[in-house]
């Protein structure tokens, strides 16, 4: 139990150096900004029959279903792990910043604009 503690630790400072080398605030924005979708499709009804047109997303949802999809992914990854939450969101908000398909929130924006492209 001990050993795989300290390797938590020296694995929590190694992120953290990595952390600070890189602006702290420019990484969230950075992370934000590339995992926040900019088109989606939505659910129109004609005569009985509902089909998905693709629409432009705001840029407050943007935002918001940015930083749903950073959430998520780091619950999702913390989960039955023995990383904790914050070594999670550290890795998932360095994944998104860099744009790495490792994230979950990149591989579920790239699923949402995938399917709105389909459905134009």
């Amino acid at each position: 139990m001990n050993a795989a503690k300290g390797s938590s630790n020296s694995y929590a400072i190694k992120k953290k150096d990595e952390l600070e080398r890189v602006a702290k605030s420019n990484l969230l924005v950075n992370a934000i900004i590339n995992s926040g979708p900019r088109e989606d499709s939505t659910r129109i009804g004609r005569a009985g029959t509902v089909r998905r047109q693709a629409v432009d997303v705001s840029p407050l949802r943007r935002v918001n279903q940015a930083i749903w999809l950073l959430c998520t992914g780091a619950r999702e990854a913390a989960f039955r792990n023995i990383k904790t939450i914050a070594e999670c969101l550290a890795d998932e908000l360095m994944n998104a910043a860099k744009g790495s398909s490792n994230s979950y929130a990149i591989k579920k924006k790239d699923e949402l604009e995938r399917v709105a492209k389909s459905n134009r």
